[in-house]
């Protein structure tokens, strides 16, 4: 530790500079100088004699630099809330008329002003919870929320003054001792967090309206947690910037990497997701970009490296640069530029990486970085995920986003791989990097120590092929600030150019094929396994008549007697079937698809929409779509019978009542149907063409198959009715039984002889079907005649017979029905 004094610029010559600011215990009047303490003197106790012996003015000073550091936090809240008003609008018309804020008022800045403190215990990982407690208003007299979002403005706000501000003391004076910074540095983190609570709390949400209550914090245990230890490992690590290192070198450096090539990764992919969010939201978007873009940067940086990021408990919610709603060639850039970063990285880590203590042959100087990466990805986790919950209407639930959970473990085998790219390639280039790329390269970091583990001994097999990076230069004069000097380049021996040529060669090979594996894996995910991939599939069966193969993409969800016409047998003789096809547009959106397809038929060109939705993997590694909507035909048939024929082949229709249809699936095309039971008395005529339309939404005109009967049946119909009526002509009765005569005489018995009857006149024969097929004879508009004989003489006198007659009008009906090979006839009234 270093504890003399300086030189300052007026000793040695140089010019005078201005005197450091003045630290914030400076502004307070004169404390009593803290006693020196002599080395070995006793402790008060357990509490170390550096810091019982502390001036009260240091216990200011730390005080003071807790409520710096939440002006801060609170400054970057009002940033927050301005681009909110400027990017909202119509926020006077959410306003509550009735507002209690704790001292804020009652008027809508009270609620702006609880806000401003609510978000700085949310930047600390707090909840911001709420509830609603109303009268009268049944199921939503009880209600509660919660949100968990840090605004990552507003933490780094607090953290950065809390840094610097002890920085800037402790470069400009001797260093504390530890127990000092350490108990200092408690009791900012202490003060940051007290005062988070209190003016939390004081300043909670609490609006009241006539028949509801609502309230609402984000002041919990874990944001008070959360703001005691960073703000205070904050201050620690300004306070011990000239003390030394609490980690060792090596672990320093890893950390330092991490934060600059997330520096570089979050801020190209934010960026480009600005830009991307900028685009569909406009300048409301670009006005809230200081809220939601720290996070969504995060949530790029780790796409960037194959990460995802994901909808907790929402089955296929995820977006990764693999994601079908991702260009292939935004995933090809995306690749790129995470191998560039890659390579930059370990090429600054071959340059600036500190000697480890055991070499670099150990496991552990292997650690370093992958653990680094680790621990930043799972912080990076932490921060960037947004949830929510609550219970509305008797029923709860939560939600959230973030990266996906096994994301920090990828960025750990980053880590992996940067540290092996920079010993085996990097390690052996850096001779040959150029001074101004060498700066840009250890910019912000010191340059590798003398003692390179990569250099020297048995430490490193290539230790014959690497030039130590910090070589004296051959020229004159210190190197400038922030760059290692140059070494002499010597000639590498034949062995280090094969190493050198193999290594690059092998590496050139895995990225080639990583990069073509991604390609190709995207573009068959969006291609022949993504969902345009299954339309042009199920688009292609309708145009070869595959009926089965068009079924198995897109099932109708009908029961097996209404597939009639969904065989390979009959759609491949259906006529004017789709001829050509063109992909229009594919829309992916997570697990949702909409394929918009131009389909031609019957040289009419019609554009439709498919939905598709992902069922899971198949081939292991390639979405699953499922088709469930497209333009869907049915036929509606009405038919006498069961018994059809669709384009030649015979099928039963499901059964059904008397004059109702069926609806049939039908896929689009033409279709000959008709009857198959035409016999000498009943006709069908002939088979009726409907076509199932793309260009109609799959319409098809209604098919009616009920027969006519024929001729021959009329012919047949009237002589069974003549033959009814010729036998009836023979009766010897004035009313014959099961016949249409009723002829009248008051004589009867043995006063009545030789009954005869004749068609004095004959009647016509009428035919009419009913509505549930039957057939009626209708006979009228003859006249039959009964010829008799009646004795007219009185009781006792001999017979006197007298002929007589009985006029009887032919009036009467009956069935007709076929009987085999006959028509029958039966007699009603």
């Amino acid at each position: 530790m270093n504890s003399s004094p300086e030189p300052s610029a007026e000793s040695t010559g140089g010019p005078r500079s201005l005197p450091p600011a003045p630290p914030p215990e400076a502004l307070l009047p004169p404390s009593p100088p803290t006693p020196p303490v002599e080395p070995g003197a006793p402790s008060a106790g357990l509490i170390p004699a550096s810091v019982s012996a502390l001036a009260p003015g240091k216990w200011i000073g730390a005080g003071l630099l807790s409520v710096w550091g939440f002006g801060a936090a609170l400054a970057a809240t009002i940033v927050l809330l301005l681009c909110g008003v400027i990017g909202a609008s119509g926020l006077d018309d959410y306003m509550p008329s009735t507002l209690d804020v704790g001292d804020a008022g009652d008027n809508g800045f009270g609620l702006v002003v609880a806000l401003l403190f609510q978000l700085v215990s949310m930047a600390f990982f707090g909840t911001l919870g709420g509830s609603l407690d109303s009268e009268g208003m049944g199921l939503l007299s009880e209600a509660s929320l919660s949100v968990r979002f840090v605004p990552v403005l507003v933490l780094l706000a607090a953290l950065a003054v809390t840094y610097w501000r002890p920085r800037k003391t402790a470069r400009s004076g001797p260093v504390a001792p530890l127990a000092e910074r350490m108990v200092l540095s408690a009791a900012t983190g202490l003060g940051f967090a007290f005062l988070m609570l209190i003016l939390g709390l004081v300043f909670a949400v609490r609006i009241s309206e006539d028949y509801f209550k609502v309230s609402f914090d984000a002041v919990d245990l874990l944001s008070f947690i959360a703001a005691f230890v960073l703000v205070g490992l904050a201050a620690f690590l300004g306070a011990s910037a000239k003390a030394d290192k609490i980690l060792p070198a090596s672990w320093s450096s890893a950390f330092s990497l991490f934060g600059s090539h997330y520096l570089v990764g979050s801020v190209v992919a934010g960026l480009v997701m600005l830009i991307l969010v900028v685009k569909d939201g406009g300048f409301s978007a670009f006005a809230l970009a200081p809220a939601y873009l720290p996070t969504l940067a995060g949530y790029g940086y780790g796409m960037l490296h194959l990460g995802a990021i994901s909808v907790p408990g929402m089955a296929g919610s995820s977006l990764s640069l693999f994601g079908d709603s991702i260009p292939v060639w935004a995933t090809l850039l995306g690749i790129l530029l995470a191998l560039v970063l890659a390579v930059t990285a370990s090429t600054r880590w071959a340059l600036t990486r500190p000697a480890h203590p055991g070499g670099t042959a150990t496991p552990a100087s292997w650690m370093m970085l992958p653990a680094a990466f680790t621990l930043g990805g799972a912080a990076l986790s932490l921060v960037t995920y947004v949830g929510f919950g609550g219970t509305f209407m008797g029923s709860s639930g939560t939600g959230g986003m973030g990266l996906a959970a096994w994301v920090f473990l990828l960025l750990g085998l980053w880590g992996v791989g940067i540290e092996a790219l920079s010993r085996l390639i990097a390690s052996r280039l850096t001779p040959f990097i150029p001074a101004g790329l060498r700066r840009v390269l250890v910019f912000g970091a010191p340059a590798a120590p003398a003692t390179s583990g990569f250099v020297g001994g048995s430490e490193s097999p290539w230790a014959a092929a690497v030039v130590t990076v910090d070589a004296p230069m051959p020229t004159a004069g210190p190197a400038r600030m922030g760059e290692a000097p140059m070494p002499p380049v010597e000639p590498l021996s034949d062995k280090a150019k094969r190493n050198i040529k193999l290594g690059a060669i092998g590496a050139g090979v895995i990225i080639a094929l990583a990069m073509g594996g991604s390609l190709g894996h995207s573009a068959l995910n969006k291609g022949a396994f993504g969902p345009q991939g299954k339309v042009e599939n199920y688009l292609h069966a309708l145009m070869d008549g595959r009926a089965q193969a068009a079924v198995d993409i897109l099932d109708p969800n009908v029961s097996g007697g209404a597939r009639l016409l969904l065989t390979d047998e009959i759609f491949s003789k259906a006529e004017n079937r789709i001829t050509g096809f063109r992909i229009i547009k594919t829309v992916v959106d997570h697990d949702q698809a909409a394929v918009t397809a131009e389909i031609e038929q019957d040289q009419v060109k019609t554009a439709q929409t498919f939905t598709l939705r992902t069922l899971g993997k198949q081939a292991l590694i390639f979405n699953d779509w499922e088709m469930v909507s497209g333009p869907a035909g049915t036929v509606s048939v009405a038919a006498e019978q069961a018994g059809i024929t669709v384009n030649g082949v015979k099928v039963e229709l499901p059964v059904m009542e008397p004059g109702d249809s069926v609806e049939l699936p039908g896929l689009p095309g033409t279709y000959l149907i008709g009857a198959d039971a035409s016999d000498r008395f009943r006709s069908f005529g002939e088979p009726v063409r409907t076509t199932v339309s793309v260009a109609s939404n799959g319409a098809s005109a209604p098919v009616e198959l009920f027969s006519t009967y024929t001729a021959a049946f009329a012919t047949e119909a009237k002589a069974a009715a003549s033959a009814y009526v010729d036998k009836c002509m023979e009766a010897t009765e004035l009313q014959p039984e099961g016949c249409f005569q009723d002829a009248y005489s008051s004589y009867s018995g043995d006063d009545l002889r030789k009954v005869t009857w004749e068609m004095t006149s004959g009647p016509e024969y009428i035919i009419e079907t009913g509505y549930d097929g039957s057939v009626e004879m209708y006979v009228r508009g003859g006249q039959a005649t009964a010829n008799y004989e009646k004795n007219t003489a009185r009781h006792g006198e001999s017979a006197t017979w007298e002929k007589s007659e009985s006029v009887n009008d032919v009036y009467f009906s009956g069935s007709v029905f076929i009987a085999g090979d006959k028509v029958r006839f039966e007699a009603g009234n």
